[in-house]
């Protein structure tokens, strides 16, 4: 077990689970903070920590600042044509689209504020200007990220395939944008195929390190900012953890914008 889904979560653990998907403006809670929540003590240290600069919005607003940075130029949206021959229904693209909208909006705020708890406390320095918060995001029903045993034998060696593009951090557990991704096995030959080529033109990499430096200047900005808790003696494996998401995230921010442009009707 990797997680604590949002069905099964109950108690503080299903409390928090509320907390963060109001204050973060989330459809849903990402397996980062489901993975924490196999220790209750850890998940309510870590989002103690860091729910003042998720609320005041200065998490957000570097986020976005983050996200305005990654080039997307070279990735074009899937023609209409080409999902009507695979058999994808016009809510099954929205869905998808939608799953990938809101991890990367979840993602490029969760490696800001997890790099600001992981990092010695820093010197004060000023917050931008955060503009008036406006109308709540929009909020999708999405539907479950699939389970990997009831994928087909060609399903799953694809899926590992599609793991592996960009990728050389191991977090414990599979992307959640991937699990999404799996629920329409006739789309994952085309995002091989533009994940790919993302990858050979040296794209991919570029992204991510945009990503990676971005992070770390903004992150650095908010670590004075964090509300340093006692840390409970249980923490040093999602500690771990929380350091090696911060390395694969750069890679799944850029890979979830670009689904999202591929699968937004032009």
């Amino acid at each position: 077990m990797f997680e604590i889904p949002e069905t099964e979560a109950t108690g503080r653990v299903a409390e928090i689970y509320d907390d963060i998907r109001q204050t973060l403006d989330m459809s849903m809670v990402n397996t980062i903070w489901r993975s924490l929540a196999l220790k209750e003590e850890v998940l309510e240290w870590v989002w103690s920590s860091l729910k003042p600069i998720y609320q005041n919005g200065s998490v957000r607003h570097y986020a976005s600042k983050l996200h305005s940075q990654i080039n997307l130029d070279n990735v074009s949206p899937i023609p209409l044509p080409a999902f009507r021959i695979l058999g994808v229904s016009d809510k099954d693209k929205d869905d998808l689209k939608n799953l990938m909208d809101d991890l990367a909006y979840s993602n490029a705020q969760n490696i800001i504020a997890f790099k600001a708890l992981l990092n010695e406390h820093s010197q004060q320095n000023d917050i931008e200007a955060i503009p008036p918060k406006g109308d709540s995001r929009k909020k999708y029903d999405l539907p479950k990220p699939i389970n990997l045993e009831d994928l087909s034998t060609d399903g799953k060696e694809l899926f590992e395939e599609i793991r592996s593009i960009g990728g050389t951090v191991s977090v414990g557990f599979p992307p959640m944008w991937l699990r999404g991704l799996a629920r329409y096995p006739s789309i994952m030959p085309l995002v091989w195929a533009i994940l790919t080529q993302l990858e050979a033109a040296g794209q991919l990499a570029d992204m991510k390190e945009v990503t990676r430096e971005a992070s770390d200047h903004y992150s650095s900005i908010l670590s004075a900012y964090v509300e340093r808790t006692p840390r409970p003696d249980t923490a040093s494996e999602a500690i771990e953890r929380l350091g090696k998401l911060c390395d694969a995230i750069p890679r799944a921010i850029p890979v979830c914008l670009a689904l999202k442009k591929a699968v937004t009707s032009a």
